[in-house]
């Protein structure tokens, strides 16, 4: 934004002096701790304007000032209306301090116009006679400008007309003019500087004070209103600032007076008047950028304390981020604190630009933090930021300070202490989209607040090594609950962590997003039952759950029978958790839609809807053959069924005792035709079983992928339609091929033969997958992000449809995958291979993949890729038929210890 700092009136013209930015003020990217003021130069520069050129925001007068300077630059006559145009240039601009003094013509004397009398001679007066009366002195047209750029001649001028001051006057009072300071009429002894006067109420008898001339240039238009006091007191301050000498500190203050000259920008002059020489510049230049200058200051105080513990090499940046917390009125005590911090850590941890999300109480325990930090040791993986992020939550979250001082964390192992404390950094999200967002969020913080003294003695009620899983389970109960009202689930979530976290569960954190489903959606009286089922229902579901993949999809098939048959999954869990989780997991592979449909359409299904317990037990048990034929499981025991057919008696107790058993193993037949329903769902319109594991895999994988779908659809049309080259005669792999015409796709698409004898595995077979539907199981072999329920599942069907992408599998004799890789060409012909997965494979697997991968780049003869730490290292394999895929980490081969 461009300022004006003053409008000088010269014999040329009315000049304005423009203080301009070089560049904005904010922190660079690649040294943040630098804001760019340039010690040499500064941040402002000044540019002289003709006041023509200038913008109506700079100079809302522009138009009069013009026509003013045009008007007195050729007067015809020394009357009111000159006055008032000269006063107007005198009251607006300033003159030119080095104009040197000139020699000007004495102004004409006005001629009053001759009346013409009736004389003896003349009867007429002139007047119906051929006689013509003698002709008027006419007044010598002048230019006044030069009268106004020279205190001698500007004098003489107001004093010629100074019998037009009244009249003058009220037309400046007409367009707005405060005229009260003016009053005063020009006498011999007499003559006020009308700019004196009107701007500073200061009437001199003879001679006005003399300025600075760089204060009289850039800073006297500025201080316009104040009275002569605070002129002097601001001239006082440019002496103080040796601003007579420095350029770049003169124009960066007179930057400052033309933003505002009122007392509490005075205040914070001062207070620049009180730092280091070397800091002025900068310190004014942020005091403007940051347009603080019109509050109340900090106190010296603060500021020197600010100094004491801030470098030259950071204060820019500090002082930046100072002065915005200052203006958000975040604490100056706290900002101090994360600045103490900052400091005793690496420089690339000293960042503070997340000062417009500061809006809690800033209340930073700094005895406390250190008492933590020293605790926890070298635990977490970025224990150099972690202080400096408590000092953030500090000012972010009200009351996190006092959770730091409430519970004494030296009680809990390191590893576990730091969880615990992770649990309350990231308990609510700090970066909400919406307004309700962050209404929500708000909400949970302070219930999470009141919540610290229940959650502690709940670990006081756990043994140390099941307080991981317990943290673990809390942080995702609190995060899986948004709305407010499901916060009153909270109690729920205590009782079950607390059971689950004892022997004979596991210590690990497995079944929790399933459980959370389960209290969500089930009813009041549901949820006790569920909470007191069998231990082993439990140990069930954590198996079940051991991989996070189907966890996920577990739980998003537990969801909508949850919602629609609270009872039928309450007995299903208690009773057969293995099917009702094999149920669910298959459930979870169609979309919520989809699958609540398939629910409903299950809820309505005969062997839902018939009571048979209302039936005698003959009619019972041909209801039941009648839905289970020979492809259900039928759950009536040989006794009874021998019994309705006549061939043996049973006592009624007996007769009771096997009908309960039907009631009881009757859900099992509703779990088979429930999965029969989802399957057939699956299946679509394709002609195949889904009972077949590859087949329902492959099925499950276009249930639940965004990406690649259509295209996905389309290969299992055609390759269960017959067409087994579908993929390899696809125009986009076609023109793929061509363009890498040099490449063996033969030997590319088979691989070579690799087998090694490994200790502790036995006979190790690596090949290339050429099964389709194989292939598709890269990830749920290892359990990665590929897997089936996997967050880019969409990735293995992209490896799958594109010439460009294989997999590898390590297989022991028995045929398991115990590992495996994905390898690609890039569009630069060379051998990509990726991370071998699972993690933590064994080192001697690793080894022998990297034997296989140098043999098979031999084959290929293809050079293998090698990421390099001053490359980019992007390895450019590209989609061919697929839309989207997941580039994983490039494998390094450089052969570490690991290996």
């Amino acid at each position: 934004m461009d300022c004006l700092l003053s409008l000088i009136r010269k014999p040329n013209g009315l000049m304005g002096w423009v203080s301009r930015v070089r560049h904005q003020l904010e922190p660079k990217t690649d040294n943040p701790t630098r804001m760019g003021i340039d010690s040499t130069q500064g941040l402002y520069e000044i540019v002289e304007s003709p006041l023509s050129l200038l913008t109506t925001s700079l100079v809302p007068n522009k138009e009069q000032l013009i026509a003013s300077w045009n008007f007195i630059s050729c007067v015809d006559e020394l009357d009111a209306e000159t006055l008032f145009h000269v006063l107007v240039i005198l009251l607006e601009t300033v003159s030119e301090p080095l104009e040197p003094e000139a020699t000007l013509p004495i102004l004409p004397i006005n001629s009053p116009k001759q009346i013409i009398k009736a004389t003896a001679a003349n009867p007429r007066a002139y007047k119906g006679t051929k006689y013509k009366p003698p002709k008027h002195k006419i007044f010598t047209q002048v230019d006044l400008r030069l009268y106004l750029c020279e205190r001698k001649s500007q004098n003489q001028l107001l004093l010629r007309l100074s019998q037009h001051w009244v009249k003058a006057l009220k037309k400046l009072q007409r367009v707005g003019y405060d005229i009260r300071s003016l009053s005063s009429i020009p006498k011999e002894k007499l003559i006020i500087d009308p700019y004196y006067a009107f701007h500073h109420d200061l009437h001199a008898a003879v001679d006005y004070p003399s300025l600075p001339i760089n204060f009289h240039r850039y800073l006297w238009f500025s201080l316009q209103g104040l009275n002569w006091q605070n002129v002097n007191e601001y001239l006082s301050i440019y002496w103080g600032l040796g601003l007579d000498s420095n350029f770049n500190l003169l124009l960066a203050f007179g930057r400052l007076l033309s933003l505002n000259n009122g007392n509490k920008t005075l205040k914070w002059c001062h207070i620049i008047t009180q730092q280091p020489e070397s800091r002025r510049l900068t310190f004014t230049s942020i005091l403007i950028e940051n347009q603080i200058y019109s509050t109340d200051p900090l106190s010296l105080d603060d500021i020197e304390r600010f100094n004491q513990i801030t470098d030259d090499i950071d204060y820019e940046y500090r002082l930046y981020c100072l002065f915005i917390a200052f203006s958000q009125g975040i604490s100056v005590d706290y900002m101090l604190g994360g600045f103490q911090l900052a400091s005793k850590y690496p420089s690339e941890y000293h960042r503070f630009d997340y000062l417009d999300r500061l809006d809690g109480d800033c209340l930073f325990p700094e005895e406390a933090v250190e008492k933590l930090i020293a605790h926890l040791g070298n635990v977490g993986e970025y224990r150099f930021s972690l202080p400096l992020d408590i000092w953030e939550k500090c000012g972010q979250l009200s009351g996190f300070g006092n959770i730091i001082l409430r519970i004494d964390w030296t009680k809990y192992p390191k590893e576990i202490a730091y969880e615990y404390l992770n649990f309350y950094r990231w308990a609510i999200s700090l970066y909400p989209a919406t307004n309700r967002e962050a209404e929500i969020q708000k909400y949970k913080w302070n219930f999470l607040k009141g919540q610290v003294d229940n959650i502690e003695n709940l670990l006081s009620r756990i043994t140390e090594k099941y307080q991981q899983k317990a943290i673990d389970d809390l942080k995702f109960y609190y995060w899986f609950w948004i709305e407010t009202y499901e916060l009153d689930l909270i109690p729920y979530a205590y009782l079950i962590v607390e059971r689950l976290a004892q022997s004979p569960f596991s210590q690990k954190s497995h079944a929790v997003k399933a459980i959370a489903v389960f209290i969500t959606y089930l009813q009041t009286a549901d949820i006790s039952i569920f909470l007191n089922a069998p231990d082993a229902s439990f140990l069930r579901l954590e198996e079940a759950c051991y991989l996070d993949n189907n966890s996920k999809l577990i739980a998003e098939g537990i969801a909508p029978i949850s919602k629609q048959l609270n009872n039928f999954i309450i007995q299903c869990f208690i009773d057969f958790p293995h099917k009702i989780f094999k149920v669910a997991k298959l459930l979870g592979t169609l979309n919520t839609p989809t699958s609540e449909k398939v629910v409903k359409a299950f809820s309505q299904h005969s062997i839902m809807t018939e009571n048979i317990t209302l039936l005698p037990i003959k009619d019972a048990c041909e209801f039941i053959d009648s839905q289970c034929g020979s492809q259900f499981s039928n759950p009536i025991p040989r006794k009874i069924r021998d019994y309705v057919q006549g061939k043996i008696s049973l006592s009624e107790q007996q007769i009771n005792r096997g009908f309960q058993k039907i009631c009881k193993q009757i859900q099992l037949t509703r779990l088979d035709i429930f999965e029969h329903l989802i399957l057939n769902t699956l299946k679509r319109d394709f002609d195949v079983n889904p009972e077949r594991e590859n087949i329902r895999h492959a099925l499950s994988m276009l249930g639940i992928i965004d990406d690649n779908f259509r295209s996905f659809r389309k290969f299992l049309k055609a390759y269960w339609g017959g067409n087994l080259d579908y993929l390899l005669n696809h125009p986009l792999t076609q023109t793929w091929l061509k363009k890498h015409s040099c490449i063996n796709i033969k030997m590319w698409t088979q691989g070579i033969e690799y087998t090694s004898q490994v200790d502790g595995f036995g006979l190790i077979e690596i090949k290339l997958e050429n099964e389709p539907l194989e292939v598709l199981k890269l990830g749920t072999y290892v359990g990665s992000c590929l897997a089936l329920g996997g967050l880019c599942s969409y990735s293995a069907v992209a490896v799958l449809l594109d010439i460009n992408k294989q997999v590898l599998y390590a297989r022991n004799s028995e045929g398991k995958v115990v590992a495996r890789q994905l390898v690609a060409i890039s569009e630069r012909e060379e051998l990509v291979c990726f991370y071998i997965y699972p993690n933590g494979v064994n080192s001697i697997i690793k080894k022998i993949f990297y034997e296989c991968d140098v043999r098979f780049a031999e084959a290929l003869n293809l050079r293998l890729y090698q990421p390099s730490s001053d490359q980019d290292n992007d390895c450019d394999v590209q989609n061919i038929i697929s839309q989207a895929w997941w580039e994983d980490d490039v494998w390094d081969f450089t052969l570490s210890d690991e290996m």
